[in-house]
């Protein structure tokens, strides 16, 4: 995994953990908490301009913290594209950190392109 700055189908640049394996072109970047955060409020601020049956949409529901004091949050990624095809349980898709705590990228269904070419040193 290398740090990089990644975008999305938008102008936004996020940055990431990037696995070295690619998907349909693109890397597969892996986000941290906050990342999702941010994604969640980019993509709602998205949905409100422009519609929701035009794209995906990141959800992060908030649920304290565990035992440890770590925060605990679900994240989710809603296609809201074939609400009407495949209903809302087909729809939303819970995206798993990884044992590390981030969270994959590709499960976002965008195609993640590197914003730039700095992304050489390994994480």
């Amino acid at each position: 995994m290398i740090a990089a700055n990644v975008v999305g189908c938008d102008d936004r640049v996020y940055p990431a953990q990037v696995s070295e394996l690619r998907w349909n072109g693109g890397v597969v970047p892996f986000f941290t908490l906050d990342t999702m955060r941010t994604l969640a409020a980019d993509t709602a601020a998205d949905a409100a301009k422009y519609g929701h049956d035009r794209l995906n949409t990141v959800h992060v529901i908030e649920g304290g913290t565990d035992v440890s004091g770590q925060p605990q949050a679900v994240v989710l990624a809603i296609c809201w594209t074939f609400y009407d095809q495949d209903g809302p349980k087909n729809i939303t898709r819970v995206i798993t950190p990884t044992a590390e705590g981030l969270y994959p990228g590709a499960g976002l269904d965008h195609a993640w392109q590197l914003a730039d070419e700095t992304a050489t040193e390994p994480a």
